[in-house]
């Protein structure tokens, strides 16, 4: 009895560490479909924006494509992918751009790598 009460308290803490990381991605998916939908009709003349939400920063720059919008990137994110972006569509800064960025935003090596031009 003892041996099941301890693979059942296994079986659930497995669950809940999970379950806690799934949670984390929604997060982190919810900030950036939010901060798209709340400023999806601004001037995309003001160019590049960075936005701090809780602990997550979000850096809103102006896609290059034919039919120009802003993208939303989540500079620091806490779990995987380490890329996230809203809508889906190719990011590109200069390195003087990333450089000027608030320290806690230019966190993630990962995001850099993909970004900066």
């Amino acid at each position: 009895m003892k041996r099941i009460v301890q693979v059942a308290c296994l079986i659930l803490f497995f669950f809940l560490l999970t379950g806690c990381e799934d949670t984390g991605k929604k997060h982190e998916w919810s900030i950036l479909q939010a901060y798209e939908y709340q400023n999806r009709d601004l001037d995309l003349s003001s160019g590049t924006i960075v936005k701090i939400h809780e602990d997550y920063c979000l850096l809103g720059v102006v896609s290059s494509s034919n039919r120009p919008q802003r993208i939303w990137v989540l500079m620091n994110p806490k779990f995987e992918p380490f890329l996230k972006r809203v809508p889906d569509e190719p990011v590109a800064i200069t390195r003087a751009e990333y450089d000027g960025l608030p320290k806690r935003c230019r966190s993630n090596k990962r995001v850099e790598s993909v970004i900066v031009r």
